[in-house]
């Protein structure tokens, strides 16, 4: 039919596709930019309940929750991301969204 436009998506034949780390964590990238930290956490946590493995939405969830205030929950997230992918702790160590954690034996624990 003229007008018609086909999207192929990047799965394996007889797979259905699986977003990537960054779309999962894409979702709450509007709330964060405008500030609203809370509701970036709650979209990054509802991602994680569907991708428990996913290092982009964990160390998401981590920035947003240390900005909120919530270091317990940050600092699980964040630990739980770096053992996944470790080169994301040269990011982590110069994230500004982390600064509240910094000071806790436990970020170091999980940067080095």
């Amino acid at each position: 039919v003229d007008g018609t436009a086909v999207l192929a998506v990047g799965a394996p034949r007889g797979k259905a596709y699986t977003a990537p780390d960054w779309e999962r964590a894409a979702a709450a990238a509007p709330a964060y930019r405008q500030g609203d930290y809370a509701s970036a956490a709650a979209t990054l946590q509802a991602a994680l309940d569907e991708h428990p493995e996913s290092v982009g939405v964990l160390y998401n969830l981590a920035c947003c929750e240390a900005l909120i205030g919530q270091r317990d929950d940050a600092l699980v997230h964040l630990r739980r991301a770096l053992r996944a992918a470790p080169d994301l702790a040269a990011h982590a160590r110069a994230d500004s969204d982390l600064d509240s954690i910094r000071d806790d034996p436990r970020f170091a624990a999980a940067i080095a």
